[in-house]
């Protein structure tokens, strides 16, 4: 009978491990605007970029792994300050020539709050015209490695470089560069994937977590900014977030040092924009984010 019991667990637990995994792959991948947004969609948001922001420059960045991501410089050309901005899940840089996307409003509040700043955004791989293929949660790093480098090669200056990473992005931001923003994301991935598949019980969120490792597709971006070496870093989370619950928010599993800070944000109006957009969303208050970044 344990056998029997020990065995059911057992596959119960892998068949929640491959739902989570699917869940992840579905969150990533099938919401991935270069499978549902067509490329004539992508092409005529990013030919009115010019009427939102003047000064830009479409950009191609090579990887080590022998293909580009495509991506735009937002800014003079002779900017030497630079905010790399690592976009959530289904955000493009394209977004910049739709006035109506949450992402041209989170590129605009970049813009007004840092005028000194050019503000980069690159499609990782597989997004849009990037190449590459999205095989696990590092590739995300890899490819903002890649933006970091190729911005540090064209003379941009590791002091005068922040990446601001946003939900999934702060991803790819951990471990790309040591001056950080981390806006509304979460430590470990598997504990979303469990609460959006109602996985309760702790053997199984365990199983569910262990192979998500295995396969790459885990996070634990606690432990990741912790070991940064010379950080500077802002921590953000919104107390009434829909999507990353403060128990799930890397927020919850930091704590403020002389190299972090921890700021948490109630704001939830938009009167600007005329837009529907989530507490999760939209840009909260950047002029604080960057307030606080500047004092730590």
């Amino acid at each position: 009978m344990a056998n029997y019991l020990g065995y059911t667990a057992l596959a119960c637990g892998g068949g929640a491990a491959y739902m989570g995994y699917q869940k992840v792959r579905s969150m990533i991948s099938h919401v991935n605007p270069a499978l549902n947004i067509p490329l004539e969609e992508l092409t005529r948001k990013r030919d009115n970029i010019g009427s939102n922001f003047p000064d830009h420059e479409i950009i191609s960045v090579p990887t080590d792994e022998g293909f580009n991501l495509d991506g735009v410089w937002l800014g003079e050309s002779n900017k030497e300050k630079v905010i790399v901005f690592s976009l959530g899940i289904g955000g493009t840089y394209e977004e910049a020539g739709d006035s109506n996307s949450i992402g041209y409003l989170h590129m605009k509040a970049l813009q007004d709050a840092m005028p000194d700043h050019a503000i980069v955004i690159v499609n990782g791989r597989e997004l849009g015209r990037s190449g590459g293929t999205l095989t696990s949660i590092d590739d995300y790093k890899s490819d903002t490695k890649s933006v970091v480098a190729y911005l540090q090669g064209h003379g941009i200056q590791a002091e005068n470089l922040i990446v601001y990473g946003h939900s999934l992005g702060c991803v790819g931001a951990i471990g790309s560069h040591n001056r950080l923003i981390l806006d509304r994301t979460f430590d470990h991935i598997s504990e979303l994937v469990c609460d959006k598949a109602g996985v309760k019980n702790s053997a199984l969120r365990s199983a569910v977590s262990g192979i998500l490792f295995g396969l790459k597709w885990n996070t634990n971006n606690s432990e990741a900014v912790k070991s940064l070496d010379g950080a500077k870093v802002v921590v953000m989370n919104h107390f009434d977030d829909p999507t990353i619950s403060r128990v799930r928010s890397l927020f919850e599993h930091v704590e403020a040092n002389d190299n972090v800070a921890r700021i948490t944000l109630m704001d939830t109006s938009d009167q600007e924009h005329n837009v529907a957009v989530t507490a999760h969303t939209r840009p909260l208050s950047v002029v604080e984010l960057i307030d606080a970044f500047r004092r730590v």
